[in-house]
């Protein structure tokens, strides 16, 4: 899909509304009620800052969001808290900071923003331009992937999911092993005249 298809693309999935798509793009912005509300993560965000405040190094320790939230709560929040999960505080960034500390966070932090760094300075790179390579494929899939990931973060803790967390590091992976055989095209090609 190029230029003027992706908007058209997005609304057709929309108007088609598989798994009720259309219902949750919309409750971004016109939530249904208490339960699917945006005040839920606002609220989240606010005692994640407070836990951060509290334990900027090591954070409130792996698994002890969920348990100690309530100890967490600004006194800005309005009792009772608006109808949602407060296991995990529905944002990569915010729940590593105050789960493992600031550091922890900014090392994945660095992971993710390098990773992105390299495979655009690789597509760059690549002989014979990127559209003619497949490469080039590999890396446009691998910093699609690292975006997406990085921007739904902000909404959802994905990368505590084992299963995204996966296809992440092996997303990562298959990246730099497109740069790697970029890198190297002449040893590439002795090893398989070998």
């Amino acid at each position: 899909m190029d230029g003027p298809a992706i908007p058209v693309g997005i609304a057709l999935v929309l108007a088609v509304n598989p798994f009720a798509v259309r219902e949750r793009a919309l409750s971004a912005f016109q939530p249904h009620g208490d339960i699917d509300s945006n005040e839920h993560r606002v609220v989240t965000r606010k005692i994640g800052w407070e836990m951060i405040k509290a334990h900027p190094v090591l954070g409130v320790g792996p698994e002890e969001v969920g348990k100690q939230y309530m100890s967490y709560i600004p006194a800005s929040v309005k009792m009772p808290l608006p109808t949602g999960y407060y296991g995990h505080l529905h944002n990569i960034y915010i729940h590593y900071a105050a789960a493992r500390g600031v550091p922890a966070m900014l090392a994945m932090l660095w992971v993710l923003l390098q990773s992105l760094y390299d495979f655009a300075s690789g597509l760059r790179q690549l002989p014979g331009g990127w559209r003619r390579s497949e490469k080039g494929w590999v890396l446009q899939g691998a910093i699609a992937a690292l975006i997406a990931v990085m921007l739904s973060g902000w909404y959802e803790l994905n990368l505590g999911d084992s299963e995204v967390l996966g296809l992440v590091l092996a997303v990562i992976v298959c990246g730099y092993v497109a740069l790697q055989d970029t890198a190297h095209p002449e040893a590439n090609g002795q090893a398989h005249a070998a």
